[in-house]
């Protein structure tokens, strides 16, 4: 069963790094908190660089880290036109992500757009009507080209309930049931995107068997917010 949360987990950890493409973010080391150098954005590098949050804003049992998983380019390609998302240049980027023992996972992400409408703008296309398809699609083609994963059920994908957070927010929970040598595991993405001002922000739980306390994204999400806003 260990061997099927692992596969579970670098489903994950593909589908973070693909959505985080898909909003115009580089892959990165996950392991800590890290920012994307851009000397001549110093201002907007240092402020992405406070907005992830760190171990010591979650509660107990979350460590840093969690065995990440390069993205496929091709797949970010894809997932990039099924949106229609495209953004140009090197921008500031932070990131940090923390796992638990039973392999559930948060990862965070922050990037900052050149001005608040542009990020309103690439947010917005997470709204369109056929997001949550191009989600589903995503996920499906990550299930499908891991190795040895012998089966799955169709990914469902579903817009959830989520308070708006900063100016503007969107999100996701995604549900599929990976299938592997030694057994099943049923999978949880949440998936919460938000802005406020220039910083286009993101949240990516995924947890085996059942999905994650919202309140932990939510509080999450908040303190991002508040971050960005200074």
């Amino acid at each position: 069963m260990r061997d099927s949360f692992r596969k579970a987990t670098a489903v994950v950890a593909v589908l973070v790094g693909s959505v985080l493409a898909a909003c115009g973010e580089d892959d990165g080391d996950t392991t800590a908190t890290t920012a994307t150098t851009e000397p001549a954005q110093p201002a907007a590098e240092a402020l992405a660089d406070t907005i992830p949050p760190r171990a010591d804003d979650l509660p107990p049992g979350w460590t840093p880290g969690g065995d990440p998983v390069d993205a496929d380019d091709d797949f970010d390609d894809e997932l990039e036109r099924c949106l229609g998302v495209e953004s140009e240049g090197e921008r500031p980027t932070a990131e940090s992500e923390f796992a638990q023992a039973d392999l559930t996972r948060l990862a965070f992400a922050v990037e900052m757009a050149p001005t608040a409408d542009t990020a309103a703008t690439e947010l917005r296309a997470f709204e369109a009507a056929d997001a949550a398809q191009c989600l589903a699609t995503a996920l499906a083609e990550v299930v499908r080209r891991l190795p040895g994963m012998a089966q799955a059920t169709d990914p469902v994908v579903q817009s959830l309930p989520f308070a708006t957070v900063g100016d503007a927010t969107v999100a996701y929970r995604a549900t599929t049931s990976l299938l592997a040598g030694d057994g099943g595991t049923a999978l949880t993405v949440d998936a919460v995107l938000f802005q406020q001002d220039e910083a286009r922000m993101s949240i990516l739980s995924v947890n085996p068997n059942r999905p994650l306390d919202i309140t932990i994204v939510v509080q999450a999400a908040n303190l991002m917010a508040r971050r960005a806003a200074g």
